[in-house]
């Protein structure tokens, strides 16, 4: 490669290598021209876009299309710079200044002509853009656009349009309404009318009543009418109305007024208002019927034939839904009929022939009737959904019109009792009871028959029942049979069994033997009976009897039984226990049918000498192991049988050792005595040999009773070190936990006192470990009674447990920093504000037992901190505070910011032992409280009303009565005060101070011989000061300052020294001074003109305005002589009084135009319409009218003006009064008026 090549490729343009789209796409001089035709034909729309502006005259419009250019030019140079075509590349910097220039260029285009059609430009020549300017009339600001605005001076348009005549339709739609029969006067049916190109004002309606065939007329004004939406069909002027109405009936519209007066065509229509069709059914006398039944059903249907109802047939909990169509009278004959049965139209309307043919519009009863089988025991239910009527009126009823029919099943019954299963009457009852079972709703009434079993004769009889299980009492044994049966309702059924047979069982009987029992030592003596039991009638049987003990002529009943017999026949035996003479008694006997029967058995007497027996009470032999302690002896329970008295060998069993008693007793329960055991062990003790009083004896061979006897005795002891009483704390409220030792067999137990608070009153405790506790609540001494443990009482230790509750923590205050009011309240000395103050107070907590935990720590003190104003008793609580103290001692900082009573509640007082918070008390149990007062510091401002800087002139002191008088200070604090006050100059770096003594009130007028002697501000400042009580206060703040402003004597020149003006023209002035000024001037009025200090005048009225700048600018906004009397500072003072200032004001000339008003005129085509031209002003007048085009606007619903189509200029009218007349539509409008002196617009 030659380096002339690489030297070429080198200089190629860095311009082109930034491109966004490369030249092997797009070549750039076709880029550029690309550009050029873009940038060419944006322009040129632009253009066109402003021509049609300027031709229209939309000045709406103009801020729209300024927007969108706006957006489009500079989209295009943000293109333009992003895609960097050479020769056409920007920089960043000259990007910025083309969209300035857009920004600058096109307001010129589009927002100029607005300006000039909009009066803005006016504006901007007089000064009224800025919105408000002093009035001169008034000396307020008012907005310019009220006075120099085009709609304040040329008044009002006149506008004609042509448009078709004016049409009226009632019921556009052909539909059809409807009023409920009972709400006829009452609802309300809203009927439309659809008018075209006009607005109503008064419409009158016809009605046809269906019923009385009279016509009557009803008017509605404007306010009856409601308006609707406007209706859109593609035409203009279209608007729906709608009247109310209450009766129905055939209503056709007789005429309609319009606003315009101009002729409305009525179009031939009526709306139909039905009365609503419905349904209802008769009443039914009963409403409760039995299955099977036929009951007739009316329905009344009423309405325009013909009629339609829809209803639900429900029986039980299954619901069917039934229909009747053509519901009409016979011969009916309706226009209805011609339409389709399927559908009911509601947009087809009817052509009435006449009024006479009217009579199927009037309501029509029709009744239908429904034949009804009752085959279920169910409700019926019949509700009716839906009627219909001929026209396609629609009734859905909200709530159901419905009717009941109760359905009930028929009643049945049945014997319990048959011929297999006879009913039974028993000898010596009156009447036995047929069981029944009843099915229905009670009473029943039942009919049955019985047979006599021995004649065979047939007897009827009814009876009555009211309860489901009953029965049938009868007198008489037979066959009975039940006929029939009838419950509350209906008639039923006889189920089987419907024949009962009752019988009469015998009576129960039985036959006794009795054998007596020999005795085995001796063949004389009887040991007891055997008896022999036989028996009739039905089992099972009941037996009853005594045994009975003779003891000469007492006698004792030894045992009553009641035995149950299955079976006829039954053998038992009784042998009594003791000798003696025994009755047995067969008193009662009963079977299945027969109670408490007598046996007829005579009572049997023997005389029975028992074998002897012993035994040991069922309860040891139960018990199988008796334990005792060592050294204690032991009662056994030991039976006896026989004649006594007896004796009685027993022996007791030890170790191999063999002890044998023997002892006498004379009664059936002996208690034989075991001697103290003194040794340890197992002992058996065992019944030998029994003899009676007969010398009857016997060997027993009985279960033996075995005797465990303890070792040793069980003790109980407090657990404490070398057996000594011990001491125990508690936090009060806790419980104590004091241990035990124990020896012994489980359960013990023990017996227990508080030796200190009730000695006498002992507690017990049941314990099952032998190193269990006592749970003891109260402090004391605890002593142990007694012990005992499952078996044995045992022994107790001397040795004690003293409890203690731990010393809750205290809080006192140092009573040398307060003093004591009562109720626990302390007083601290009162204090200024701001001055640092705190108290001391002291905790404890101490122990009775451990001397070593004085203070036990950290104490946790809560507090409430409360403030109340000097003078009042209420006060809030601001704060509460927590302290953590960590010794005895701690010191609570004061509140002394802020004056008043401050009051601290202590509310909390806890340590590390006692968590839960208690209230600290003083010595009289009140809360402990302490309160302080804090005196307010003294302070002192200056009293001023709105801004706190004075003005005055130079040459004025501060002791001066013309400049303003004393100024007023406000103190605070207690009297008398004393104050230092600093007066300082501007340029003066220390000033004078001043100091004042002895004030005696809280108010005073501070005059000090201070002089002005040059131009500035002065600052009067209080330094410091202080009350009696000692309370100073310094930097008191800005209310303890006022700047005081010394100013020169301020002159007044007026810009444009002509004296002739126009309202709404600007009048200026230039001020010299130090402001801002006063000015004042007189208004030319004789009634006010006693005003001692003139500012300036207007039309003789004295008025004052206030300027901040050297430039007055004011706006002339009515007529009249405007004269600047004098200037001065904004209190007045420092002024001049200048000579001949006064300016001539004309008003402004202005039209109106139709009397004032916009009107919009319709006129038929070849008429023609006048806009009257008001001039008011001083002849003579210039004006200019045009005529635009009239523009519907679709968009704001209403008439605009569009482009101009014709300008006319009128000079030289002496009259104030000028007639245009026009026959084409448009809007007639005066842009511009002239007078003798002024002219609106102004020439621009």
């Amino acid at each position: 490669m030659t380096a002339a090549t690489i030297t070429a490729r080198r200089s190629k343009s860095h311009a082109a290598s930034r491109a966004l789209i490369p030249d092997r796409f797009v070549d750039f001089p076709s880029q550029r021209l690309w550009a050029v035709a873009i940038f060419g034909l944006l322009q040129s729309l632009k253009v066109v876009d402003l021509i049609q502006l300027y031709w229209t005259s939309h000045p709406e419009n103009y801020g729209g299309s300024l927007f969108k250019w706006w957006c489009l030019d500079l989209l295009y140079l943000f293109t333009l710079w992003i895609v960097k075509i050479p020769w056409l590349q920007f920089s960043n910097t000259k990007t910025l200044v083309l969209a300035l220039l857009v920004l600058l260029v096109n307001p010129i285009l589009f927002a100029l002509p607005s300006a000039v059609l909009s009066g803005t430009i006016l504006q901007l020549l007089t000064g009224g853009v800025m919105g408000q300017q002093l009035a001169v009339s008034r000396g307020t600001t008012v907005r310019v656009r009220f006075y120099i605005s085009v709609r304040s001076h040329l008044f009002f348009m006149s506008s004609y349009f042509a448009r078709p005549r004016s049409t009226a339709k009632l019921n556009p739609d052909d539909q059809y309404y409807c009023i409920p029969s009972n709400e006829v006067g009452k609802r309300e049916v809203m009927l439309p009318i659809i008018l075209n190109n006009t607005i109503p004002r008064h419409v009158t309606l016809s009605r046809f009543d269906f019923d009385t065939k009279a016509r009557t007329n009803v008017d509605y004004s404007q306010r009856d009418l409601r308006r609707a939406t406007e209706v859109s069909q593609g035409q203009q002027g279209l608007e729906v109305y709608y009247i109310k109405v209450k009766k129905p009936g055939a209503y056709r519209l007789d005429s309609v007024s319009s606003k315009d007066q101009l002729d409305v065509r009525l179009q031939t229509s009526e709306a139909m208002v039905f009365t609503c069709p419905e349904a209802t059914f008769t009443p039914i006398s009963n409403d409760e019927y039995c299955q099977g039944m036929e009951q007739p059903l009316t329905m009344i249907v009423s309405g325009v034939p013909p009629l339609k109802v829809e209803y639900t047939r429900k029986v039980g909990t299954s619901a069917t839904r039934h229909q009747i169509d053509n519901i009409q009278p016979d011969n009916y004959i309706s226009p209805l009929r011609k339409q389709d049965h399927s559908s009911y139209s509601t947009e087809t309307n009817i052509a009435m022939s006449s009024e006479d043919d009217m009579d199927w519009a009037a309501s029509h009863h029709i009744t239908l009737m429904f034949n009804l089988t009752l085959s279920s025991p169910t409700d019926y239910r019949y509700q009716i959904d839906k009627v219909t009527d001929g026209t396609g009126n629609i009734i859905e009823y909200q709530e159901p019109v419905e009717t009941k029919l109760a359905v009930h099943p028929p009643p049945s019954v049945k014997f319990e009792c048959d011929i297999q299963r006879p009913a039974k009457l028993l000898i010596g009852s009156k009447t036995a009871n047929l069981p029944l079972r009843l099915e229905g709703q009670a009473p029943w009434k039942i009919e049955y028959e019985y047979m006599h079993p021995d004649s065979l004769e047939l007897t009827q009889k009814t009876v009555t029942l009211d309860s489901q299980v009953s029965a049938i009492p009868v007198a008489l044994s037979g066959d009975y049979k039940i006929l029939s049966v009838q419950d509350r309702h209906c008639r039923g059924d006889v189920m089987y069994p419907s024949v009962c047979r009752v019988v009469q069982p015998p009576m129960p009987e039985v036959i006794l033997s009795a054998t007596p029992i020999p005795s085995q030592c001796t063949d004389e003596n009887e040991i007891g009976m055997k008896f022999v039991l036989e028996f009739q009638g039905t089992p099972p049987f009941n037996l009853g009897y005594t045994v009975s003990k003779q003891e000469g002529r007492r006698k004792t009943v030894v045992s009553s039984k009641f035995e149950k017999i299955d079976q006829s026949r039954y053998v038992f035996e009784y042998r009594p226990s003791t000798s003696g003479t025994y009755i047995y008694d067969f008193a009662r006997l009963d079977d299945a049918n027969y109670k408490e029967r007598e046996t007829g058995i005579k009572a049997i007497k023997q005389v029975v000498h028992p074998q002897p027996s012993a035994k040991f009470s069922d309860r040891l032999t139960r018990q199988g192991l008796i334990r005792t302690c060592i050294g204690e002896g032991v009662d056994l329970d030991v039976e006896l049988g026989g004649t006594g008295p007896y004796t009685l060998n027993w022996n007791v069993f030890n170790a191999g050792e063999r002890h044998s008693f023997e002892e006498v007793a004379n009664e059936a329960r002996h208690t034989i005595t075991i001697p103290p055991l003194d040794i340890g062990g197992k002992y058996v003790v065992s019944l030998a040999k029994i003899q009676d009083a007969n010398g009857c004896s016997k060997e027993l061979d009985v279960a033996d009773v075995t005797i465990e006897v303890r070792q040793d005795r069980p003790t109980a002891s407090f657990y404490t070190s070398n057996g000594e009483d011990s001491h125990m704390t508690i936090i009060e409220g806790r419980e104590a936990r004091l241990p035990l030792r124990l020896t012994g067999e489980r359960p013990w137990r023990v017996l227990f006192r508080n030796a200190d608070k009730n000695p006498d009153k002992v507690y017990h405790a049941q314990l099952n470990d032998a190193n269990d506790i006592l749970v003891v609540r109260e402090p004391g001494r605890y002593e142990l009674v007694n012990i005992q443990d499952a078996y044995c009482p045992g022994d107790v230790s001397a040795a004690a447990i003293n409890v203690a509750y731990l010393d809750k923590p205290t809080l006192m205050v140092d009573e040398t920093q307060v003093t004591y009011k009562k109720h626990g309240a302390f007083e601290r000395r009162s204090v200024c504000e701001g001055t640092d103050d705190a108290i001391n107070i002291n905790l404890s907590g101490k122990t009775h037992f451990q001397p070593k935990l004085v203070n036990i720590r950290p104490f946790i003190v809560s507090y409430d901190i409360a403030h109340s104003a000097h003078g009042r008793r209420d006060s809030h609580v601001q704060s509460s505070e927590t302290i953590h103290a960590g010794l005895g001692r701690t010191r609570i900082g004061l509140n002394t910011h802020k004056s008043g009573v401050w009051r601290y509640t202590f509310n909390r007082l806890s340590d590390e032992v006692y968590t839960q918070s208690a209230v600290p008390k003083a010595a009289d149990n009140y809360p402990i409280s302490i309160e302080q007062t804090v005196l307010p510091r003294a302070s002192a401002k200056f009293v001023t009303k709105g801004n706190v800087q004075r003005v005055m002139c130079v040459g004025e002191s501060l002791d001066s009565n013309e400049a303003g008088g004393a100024l007023p200070m406000e103190f605070s604090g207690r009297p008398p005060f004393s104050a230092s006050i600093r007066v300082r100059h501007q340029g003066d770096p220390h000033g004078r101070m001043y100091h004042v003594q002895d004030i005696l009130s809280t108010k005073y007028d501070l005059s000090l011989p201070h002089e002005l002697q040059a131009p500035g501000d002065y600052e009067v400042e209080i330094q410091s000061v202080s009350d009696d009580a000692g309370c100073q206060s310094v930097r008191l703040g800005p209310e303890a300052m006022v700047k005081i402003t010394a100013l020169d004597i301020a002159t007044i020149i007026p810009i444009d020294p002509s004296m002739e003006h126009c309202v709404g023209d600007q009048l200026e002035f230039t001020l010299s001074g130090v402001g801002p000024f006063t000015v004042r001037a007189i208004r030319n009025d004789a009634t006010k003109q006693n005003i001692q200090c003139p500012h300036y005048q207007f039309n003789g009225k004295h008025e004052k305005i206030q300027s901040p700048f050297s430039r007055l600018s004011t706006i002339a906004d009515k007529a009249g002589n405007f004269t600047i009397v004098s200037v001065g500072d904004q209190r007045n003072k420092c002024r001049s009084y200048p000579r001949d200032l006064t300016k001539i004001i004309y008003e402004l000339p202005s039209t109106r135009v139709s009397a004032g008003k916009d009107t919009l005129e319709n006129i038929r085509e070849g008429d023609s319409g006048q806009a009257v031209v008001d001039l008011i002003g001083t002849p003579p007048f210039d004006f200019e009218w045009r005529r635009y085009e009239l523009v519907w606007d679709n968009k704001h619903k209403r008439h605009s003006k569009g482009k101009v189509l014709e300008s006319h200029m009128v000079h030289g009218i002496e009259s104030h009064r000028y007639y245009i007349s026009t026959s084409q539509a448009g809007t007639i409008e005066v842009v511009s008026v002239k007078d003798r002196h002024c002219q609106y617009p102004r020439s621009q």
